[in-house]
């Protein structure tokens, strides 16, 4: 029930198989860094051109941060 409810509430192209919320909170920054995993370039140049255009938000080209987004692919 409640996978659902965050599939639902939670809109990102394309959908993630699976989608974990843990309390807190996440704030995009100056310091975000974007890692992803070879074969994830096509999605990692679209998620940071949407931001791009819809937020006028630029990520960091720093190597080192606390506030990390992961992207991976899962064979499945």
């Amino acid at each position: 029930m409640e996978d659902t409810f965050l599939n639902n509430r939670i809109n990102v192209i394309p959908r993630p198989l699976v989608i974990q919320e843990l309390p807190g909170i996440f704030t995009l920054s100056n310091d975000t860094i974007i890692i992803a995993a070879v074969g994830c370039e096509n999605e990692l140049r679209l998620f940071k051109n949407n931001l791009k255009e819809d937020f006028n938000f630029e990520f960091s080209d720093k190597t080192d941060s606390k506030s990390v987004i992961k992207l991976i692919l899962n064979d499945n």
